[in-house]
């Protein structure tokens, strides 16, 4: 080999050896981008899982401060009222039945109790005391209306049913009671602890049936995201805040015609809020967050709802809600679905109020008074004032 081949080798192995070189400081540096990407990518999720789990931490120290006022004031109003039921049970005791007074008020007036009424006595004293009477005694009462002698009346059958329309305080139905007198109910004379011979009731298996099929483990495809979410940074209401309205009175604000069963879970939040239905319904129709009128328990059902009817992208504000809450809307439906528990339905939402003047328009003009109808009897007082402040405030 000459040498002129050997530098030719040497040269060309140079350049390999530069190529090489290159290639390798290309892949060094490229290395150490994606690595410095991947850290930097890395550190921001870690960030956000921070304030997140943050977020979720402040808002469940919040919540069980929340639930342990409202706690301690249900223990203070049940110890309140177990005093009160201390109270009136011993008003019950000091108003107890008192046996001398009984005989007093039979003695009262025209009315007399003769024979041996020691013995009547004693009797009404064991009641007093809650005690049955000696076997040893054996007494009769009989009882006489002197002002209605020779009566045959059969003997006593027992207490009066508690739906009974007997009126004791009612004279007439005395005497007709006593005219006719009832005959002794063949029911009472059943000894107590047996029951009548019939057909006993089926036991009810619907019990195993939901428990059967709680127990069956479905597949079901479900929506995790909104196809866009921007998120916000806008969080549910806070559990310290309490609602201004109750549902009695969120229902004095909606039409005759809708029922509070029949809204969304979305528009009754905003109802108790104390917004006005056709407000609400606006409100929720609006592309803004809207999920800071919601507590926190309730948007994760209505999250999981959404979810599992593939709503998401048709409740516009759904795609506001940050990460943290859709995360554990999951878990939760997740929970629905070993349960066997269905998420109920999520409907189309739009204003009801908007059909209401075709529906009237309709009525009125299919279902008009005719005035040539013999059974038509005019407007009434109300109705012909209203229609005069109407026409004044015109």
């Amino acid at each position: 080999m000459d040498e002129n081949s050997i530098a030719r080798r040497l040269l060309r192995l140079q350049g390999e050896h530069d190529r090489l070189k290159e290639d390798f400081v290309f892949l060094y540096g490229y290395h150490e981008q994606e690595t410095r990407s991947i850290r930097d990518e890395a550190s921001h999720t870690q960030g956000v899982l921070e304030a997140d789990f943050a977020r979720l931490a402040r808002e469940n120290l919040e919540q069980a401060a929340t639930l342990r006022q409202r706690n301690d004031d249900l223990e203070s109003q049940l110890r309140y009222a177990q005093s009160q039921i201390s109270t009136l049970e011993q008003r019950v005791r000091d108003k107890r039945f008192d046996a001398d007074g009984l005989l007093a008020f039979l003695n009262a007036g025209s009315n007399e109790v003769r024979g041996n009424w020691p013995r009547f006595r004693k009797l009404l004293g064991q009641f007093q005391r809650g005690a049955a009477a000696p076997p040893s005694w054996k007494t009769w009462v009989t009882v006489e209306a002197a002002d209605k002698s020779f009566r045959m009346i059969p003997p006593y059958p027992g207490p009066a049913p508690p739906d009974s329309d007997e009126n004791d305080d009612d004279a007439e139905q005395e005497e007709k009671s006593e005219d006719n007198p009832p005959s002794p109910d063949p029911k009472r004379d059943t000894p107590r602890g047996k029951k009548p011979r019939g057909k006993e009731p089926r036991k009810s298996q619907s019990g195993s049936k939901r428990q059967a099929s709680s127990q069956r483990n479905v597949d079901v495809e479900v929506q995790c995201r909104p196809t866009v979410h921007p998120e916000s940074d806008v969080g549910p209401r806070s559990a310290s805040e309490a609602l201004p309205f109750t549902i009695r009175d969120a229902c004095a604000l909606l039409p005759e015609f809708v029922a509070w069963e029949d809204l969304r879970p979305d528009v009754q939040w905003a109802m108790l809020t104390g917004l006005g239905y056709d407000e609400a319904v606006e409100v929720m129709l609006a592309d803004a967050a809207q999920h800071a009128l919601f507590h926190r328990d309730s948007l994760y059902d209505m999250l999981a709802t959404m979810m599992y009817r593939h709503k998401l992208d048709d409740t516009l504000w759904a795609k506001y809600v940050p990460t943290a809450y859709y995360v554990m809307a999951e878990v939760l439906l997740e929970s629905w679905l070993e349960r066997g528990v269905v998420p109920p339905e999520w409907p189309e939402l739009h204003n009801l109020t908007e059909d209401l003047p075709s529906v009237s328009d309709s009525s009125s003009s299919e279902e008009g008074d005719d005035p040539e109808d013999p059974d038509f009897a005019g407007p009434s007082p109300k109705e012909e004032e209203r229609r005069v402040g109407t026409a004044f405030q015109a």
